[in-house]
């Protein structure tokens, strides 16, 4: 495996470019850059929208960030309350710069500079959820994402709009640079106690990536720059490392742009700042991290969702675009511009995408070609990820048709793990049939000792087994067994022993579980679990959830109906019953990938042995699975 490290430091010293002579984009004042971008930009009339929400902001009071409000996730464990208008604050400006970029004729100068003032005013850019006091202590700079995010924001805003800035007044721009500073850049180069240093999960790429935006906008001091940027090299070798051969983000594909989108971010800066010389984009695994995306993509906007994250993730269309252009990957390419289309590639990006932050709008705007319009790609008929343990297959290679089964094994101590293995989900014809339901909002409890108490984390809202009402427990030990992937043109398959996942108290012989998806004679999805305990009687009860509309005729069909056909459920009555019930979703990020509601199909099976087996089908409504005769 390559490493950023096997460049020493004397050589990122020697490599790297003058301040002056770095373009990661062009400034506000290169009008012809940004007038040719305007003019292909009629294509999608990005700037049209941009202007427009900006010309909305001018004279609005920006949002107030009282200290009450920052204390209350320490009182009532509450994420969004201070956060909503803290981003409102950063998404605003990173509006209204490029507004002022796009129409070059200062009409939003006075309220960037508005924007700045606020931002700089603040008396932290950490997050209440990461600070672990109730307010922050101005002796000791909290770097976490947002403030990396936050540093890196107002020095891009000071790099696009210098002399526009500099025009209003000279201090403006010192002032970022000594709040960046002070805030961010020189605590991490200086301590070594930030844990993300350590490489462990997102946090180190998203944090690496951030500041090294920042120090390359603020600092040309050639030793500090090449330092701090060492320091940075160190961290994101040991990131990569906890990576697989299979490039595998074990925080799945919710957090991929985080982490494989974010580790794309910081080594196309150092390719940038030195010229290509720092590079190691023809590493192997570099590739495979990038692919990964790819792998889980199911249809759409629908993306396997293990862990914390939902069904309909966004990766960054400019991060995974480049990420594809330098690793020779036309796939990613296509799964980034399908999802950024919203599932709809044909009709291109719509004009309201909401903006994220003004580093991830430049790369939209500057990595994607504004004539770029590519279809969907054949997909793989089966991808196997042997570190992550995951399968990933097609009933036919091309999108939006047939079945498409996602199943996993791996161990319960995955980072934002979630106790789920065995999980599966089915697609048909590009609609969602049997899912994963994800995760609620962020609060204080997701990451503290309550983090399994949350409903949607635990496996009995998974569709792994409930065992005598026991459900599978954290931690690295618990963990898939005797796990095998098979596939080939007639069926790909997923066989595991599931009894290491649950704790002593389950009495657990053998919990084995196959997940196959058949393509001929007829498409589809069997699943055959075998549950044997020391003593009986046993009773198994397995969850499957769907947002499609159920129905049932009380002879072992099911049928789910979405919104373009419908899907069969087969079971064998004579062995399991079936209850349907419905789950309503109060919270906010569930509402926005399902709606208001999923439905639930619960399969039980009672017995006075000690062993049950059990077997169930999911296929085209058109189709009769059939089960076979030995399950």
């Amino acid at each position: 495996m390559a490493k950023l490290t096997a460049f020493e430091e004397k050589m990122v010293r020697d490599a790297l470019v003058p301040l002056k002579n770095w373009k990661p984009f062009p400034p506000a004042a290169d009008r012809s850059a940004w007038d040719r971008l305007l003019a292909a930009l009629q294509i999608r009339r990005r700037s049209d929208y941009l202007c427009g929400m900006a010309d909305g902001a001018l004279g609005r009071a920006w949002p107030p960030l009282p200290a009450a409000l920052y204390m209350d996730f320490a009182r009532e464990g509450i994420r969004t309350t201070y956060q909503e208008p803290c981003f409102e604050r950063r998404h605003r400006l990173a509006v209204l710069a490029l507004a002022e970029c796009f129409d070059g004729r200062g009409r939003y100068l006075d309220e960037v500079l508005n924007g700045l003032w606020a931002i700089l005013e603040e008396s932290t850019w950490c997050a209440p959820a990461h600070l672990g006091a109730p307010l922050p202590d101005p002796d000791l700079p909290a770097v976490d994402l947002f403030a990396c995010e936050t540093a890196a924001t107002v020095s891009l805003a000071s790099y696009l709009l210098a002399e526009r800035l500099d025009g209003l007044s000279p201090v403006i721009r010192r002032r970022i640079r000594r709040e960046v500073m002070a805030r961010v850049v020189e605590p991490v180069a200086e301590r070594d106690d930030f844990w993300w240093l350590k490489g462990r999960n997102n946090w180190t790429p998203w944090c690496a990536g951030n500041i090294l935006l920042a120090a390359f906008c603020l600092e040309d001091d050639a030793i500090r720059l090449s330092r701090l940027t060492w320091k940075l090299m160190q961290a994101v070798d040991r990131f990569i490392a906890g990576y697989g051969p299979d490039g595998g983000c074990d925080e799945g594909p919710g957090y991929w742009g985080m982490a494989g989108g974010a580790l794309l971010v910081f080594l196309e800066l150092l390719d940038s700042r030195t010229g290509g010389k720092i590079s190691i984009w023809s590493d192997p695994l570099i590739r495979e991290m990038g692919r990964f995306i790819a792998t889980v993509h199911l249809d759409g906007p629908w993306f396997f969702n293990f862990g914390d994250g939902p069904a309909q993730a966004h990766p960054p269309l400019g991060a995974t675009w480049r990420y594809g252009e330098r690793v020779g990957l036309e796939e990613m390419k296509s799964v980034a511009w399908e999802v950024a289309c919203g599932g709809n590639p044909e009709r291109g990006l719509p004009v309201n995408r909401p903006v994220h932050s003004l580093y991830r709008e430049l790369q939209d705007l500057f990595w994607v070609p504004a004539d770029a319009h590519p279809a969907a790609a054949d997909r793989p008929q089966a991808r196997w990820l042997s570190d992550l343990q995951i399968l990933v297959a097609r009933e036919t290679s091309r999108p939006g048709q047939g079945l498409v089964l996602a199943a996993k094994a791996g161990h319960n101590d995955a980072s934002h793990n979630h106790n789920d293995i065995g999980q599966f989900v089915i697609w048909l014809d590009g609609e969602p049939v049997i899912v994963d339901v994800g995760v609620e909002t962020y609060t204080r409890k997701t990451f503290s000792s309550e983090r399994y108490s949350l409903w949607t984390i635990r496996s009995s809202s998974h569709n792994v087994p409930l065992i005598n009402g026991i459900e599978q427990v954290a931690g690295r030990q618990h963990s898939a067994r005797d796990v095998r992937a098979e596939f080939g043109d007639r069926s790909a398959s997923l066989s595991m022993d599931l009894a290491g996942a649950y704790p002593g108290s389950a009495n657990l012989v053998e919990a084995r579980r196959e997940v196959r998806l058949d393509r001929r004679p007829a498409g589809a999805v069997r699943i055959r679990d075998r549950i044997e305990t020391r003593r009986g009687p046993l009773t198994v009860a397995v969850p499957l959830f769907s947002p499609a509309e159920i129905s049932e005729d009380g002879t072992g069909r099911i049928r789910f109906r979405t919104a373009r056909g419908a899907a069969c459920l087969e079971y064998d009555t004579s062995r399991l019953t079936a209850r349907i019930d419905t789950v309503e979703l109060s919270d906010r990020n569930l509402r926005s990938c399902w709606g208001p509601r999923l439905m639930r199909v619960t399969l039980e099976v009672r017995s006075s042995e000690s062993s049950v087996s059990y077997e169930f089908a999911v296929s085209p409504a058109a189709n009769s699975a059939g089960l076979s005769a030995q399950a």
